[in-house]
């Protein structure tokens, strides 16, 4: 079991990753983000938000009741069929 130190060190690690992160993305518009930018951005793992795009494709396929497969799953699939039929 690790301890408090282990954990706030990889906490800081995570910050420092998604400081430059925020940095890179914003370019010459901000010249340091926030501490609160930070911690708000590295504390769900650098997803911006929960849409679709951003999000588990297969949970919000599903809550729609569409098709269960993903898109590259999908192109998968259509490449599969197209080479099955040339032969």
């Amino acid at each position: 079991m690790k301890g408090k130190a282990y954990r706030r060190a990889q906490e800081r690690k995570i910050k420092k990753k998604y400081g430059k992160i925020l940095k890179s993305m914003f370019g010459d518009t901000v010249e340091e983000p926030s501490e609160k930018d930070v911690g708000r951005f590295a504390s769900v793992h650098g997803a911006g938000c929960s849409c679709a795009m951003c999000g588990n494709t297969r949970r919000s396929v599903l809550s729609k009741g569409g098709d269960k497969t993903t898109i590259q799953e999908h192109k998968s699939d259509m490449d599969f069929e197209e080479e099955k039929n040339d032969i």
